[in-house]
């Protein structure tokens, strides 16, 4: 009885052996599946990378043998006219030899004749007086023969010269109409090249484009860079996702929706109920790594997060530099130091912007060419092009970006480094109805539900420093300041969002990078004095080497969160970056004991929540887009 009673289980537990069996058969069979068609597909996509680079080659191919046979025909035609004129004037040489000789002829007969009439009444009187007459005739008659004829070959040439001229106008119109044939032919290639790449990668769902949201008080003077997935977008229009974290720095190497280095760029006709997203046009040559919402490995994820979380300590820290440098303070309880300048002077802030960006400059010109080697050429192609209006969005976001720069070391010396970058995240208010404005993007019930904590949230920050009971008017000032950066940061966005679809991030930032400094040195020469510029003589070592510092801090929080990116993505790295208001406060108060009130807590934690509702929204789409 009792073996009897034992066979149910076990039969139970082979039939669970079984079970498993079959379960992990299956899950092997999909994981080869799986890799098979990840296989496939990045056979796919490097087969059209490949086709891609031959198509480009063949277009400068076409290009130069178009340039050669124009060369040759114009030599051709050149050569055949000079020959046709030699044969006119031949002509014409000839036609009024035999003209002239013919008159000659005449003439030489008629006074042949008079001279023997003449010598038969030679005794008359008055023979001479006639001979005279017929002589003065002959050469009137002569005289207006040659003039005759002159007039008419005047004539002719001017024709021929009319007939060239107008030969030479339609060469010119034929040249102009061809130069538009192939570069319209260039621009369909890569348009047919762009869909078929976009084909691919949506089909591995990784390059979801994003942006580097390394985050800073406007250390974002790198461009724009995230591809935007909105549901509600006009269909053709790439509207910015104006409502995520304020750095969009733009992150070389990445998928982007902008660069296209041989043509006028047009992206793929889009259905409307689709989503629009913005695909990469890689250069020619040059792969391009794949940004992606999630990493493969779990070991890339981590590095990515510590290189994002990296970037923003780095750029929080360059924050608590700038309270430095205008303020002096005991850095972990050492001796005071810093008061270098008196940054809430507007001369004195563009002083150490200008000194910041003198030490940037070269070093991300450098680095620009490791990060993206073509960047010289996609520069000279960019400014070279006829159409001013990408250069012009392009340089007003920098000069937008500069604004902000400037403003916000004001309100960072008047208010501190935290209040000051979380009043400058207020950026999504006015961002978020832009976009609705310009770009369609209907801004969902959650968007207003943040705007509204944002609000909150600003006013809870602002509020400790204009009671007039407490603070006085320096910091009123100092918010003021505060908001015009967060305006004037919104409208770099929105300038951005204009102007990057036609160049590579990185010399987007290299132009960004050049305005400011061009726009900082252009107003400290000329109106340096009378904007209160001021550094004492025995203070300018350490106002030199807190410039290069600063420096240092922007390069090294643009490479972490560049790198930060590729291994995480983009949306990931957008809600690490959130977090920025939260760090620069907290890194005042260990590094500078620069304490807050209640009050001033809970409104940056209001922003910083309100920011990271917003890309936790963005990566949402991402997802759904992805999937779909």
């Amino acid at each position: 009885m009792g073996q009897m009673e034992n066979r149910p289980v076990s039969n139970t537990s082979e039939n669970g052996r079984t079970v498993e069996s079959l379960l992990q058969i299956v899950t092997q069979d999909l994981r080869r599946l799986h890799e098979g068609l990840v296989t496939q597909l990045s056979e796919e996509v490097n087969q059209l990378q490949a086709e891609k680079a031959y198509l480009t080659e063949e277009v400068k191919q076409l290009k130069a043998q178009h340039q050669t046979l124009q060369t040759q025909r114009t030599a051709a035609l050149s050569q055949q006219q000079i020959a046709q004129q030699q044969l006119w004037a031949k002509q014409l040489a000839m036609a009024l030899a035999n003209h002239l000789q013919s008159l000659m002829v005449q003439q030489m007969n008629q006074m042949a004749k008079a001279n023997s009439i003449a010598g038969m009444g030679s005794g008359l009187p008055g023979s001479s007086q006639l001979q005279s007459d017929n002589a003065q005739r002959m050469l009137a008659s002569l005289d207006a023969t040659f003039s005759a004829t002159f007039r008419s070959l005047q004539q002719e040439l001017n024709s021929y010269h009319s007939a060239l001229s107008q030969q030479l106008g339609r060469m010119h119109n034929l040249e102009q109409q061809g130069e538009a044939v192939l570069q319209a032919l260039v621009s369909k290639l890569q348009e047919q090249l762009q869909a078929e790449s976009f084909g691919s990668t949506t089909a591995l769902q990784s390059p979801v484009s994003g942006s580097a949201y390394s985050y800073s008080t406007g250390e974002d003077e790198a461009s724009l860079s995230e591809t935007v997935l909105q549901p509600h977008a006009r269909p053709g229009v790439s509207p910015p996702d104006l409502s995520s974290s304020p750095s969009l720095s733009a992150q070389a190497g990445q998928t982007h929706p902008v660069y296209s280095p041989q043509a006028p760029h047009s992206h793929p006709p889009q259905s409307a109920s689709s989503p629009v997203i913005s695909t990469p046009i890689p250069a020619p040559g040059v792969p391009q790594p794949l940004t992606r919402l999630f990493p493969k490995k779990e070991t890339n994820f981590w590095a990515g997060f510590i290189l994002v979380l990296f970037s923003t300590v780095a750029l929080s820290i360059h924050n608590v530099v700038v309270r430095v440098i205008g303020k002096p303070s005991s850095i972990l309880g050492l001796p005071e130091i810093g008061g270098f300048i008196n940054i809430t002077v507007l001369g004195n802030s563009l002083l150490i912007l200008w000194l910041r960006m003198l030490v940037v400059l070269p070093l991300m010109v450098a680095v620009s060419m490791v990060l993206y080697p073509p960047v010289w050429r996609d520069l000279s192609q960019f400014l070279a092009a006829r159409d001013r209006r990408p250069l012009l969005n392009v340089v007003g976001s920098g000069f937008f970006l500069f604004l902000s720069q400037v403003l916000i070391y004001i309100a960072i010396g008047q208010i501190g480094a935290g209040p000051a970058v979380t009043i400058l995240f207020m950026y999504p208010l006015v961002t978020v109805p832009l976009a609705w404005i310009l770009f369609g993007d209907r801004p969902t019930p959650l968007r207003w539900a943040v705007m509204a904590i944002i609000s909150l949230g600003v006013v809870f920050t602002a509020l400790p420093s204009i009671d007039v009971n407490k603070v006085t008017s320096g910091g009123e000032m100092g918010v003021t300041a505060a908001i015009a950066a967060g305006i004037a940061f919104a409208l770099y966005l929105i300038f951005m969002q204009l102007g990057f679809k036609k160049l590579h991030p990185v010399p987007v930032s290299l132009i960004q990078f050049f305005t400011i400094f061009v726009l900082s040195s252009i107003i400290l020469i000329f109106l340096g004095p009378n904007l209160g510029v001021l550094v004492q003589p025995e203070k300018r070592v350490g106002f030199i080497v807190s410039g290069i510092i600063l420096g240092a801090l922007t390069l090294i929080g643009y490479l972490a969160n560049n790198f930060g990116v590729r291994f995480m993505g983009a949306a990931l790295a957008s809600i690490i970056a959130s977090i920025g208001p939260v760090v620069t406060a907290l890194l005042a108060w260990i590094l500078i004991n620069n304490p807050l009130q209640g009050v001033q807590i809970l409104g940056i934690v209001m922003v910083t929540l309100g920011v990271g509702l917003l890309s936790v929204e963005r990566m949402k789409l991402q997802m759904q887009a992805a999937k779909t």
